[in-house]
């Protein structure tokens, strides 16, 4: 199992699952959140895709 580094540098004490579970539900939103706007800005946007504005 892979841990990102930010985590790994944390107290051996708060890495509990508690903590693994939280994080990875705060990354789950913050993709959802990603993709969800890109699809708006993508019908928004009509032909252009969102991979032309960076």
């Amino acid at each position: 199992m892979i841990i990102p580094t930010r985590i790994s540098q944390l107290p051996s004490s708060e890495l509990s699952p508690v903590t693994v579970k939280r994080v990875a539900g705060i990354c789950k939103k913050i993709v959802n959140f990603y993709i969800f706007f890109n699809s708006y800005q993508f019908h928004r946007l009509g032909k252009d895709p969102p991979q032309t504005r960076k």
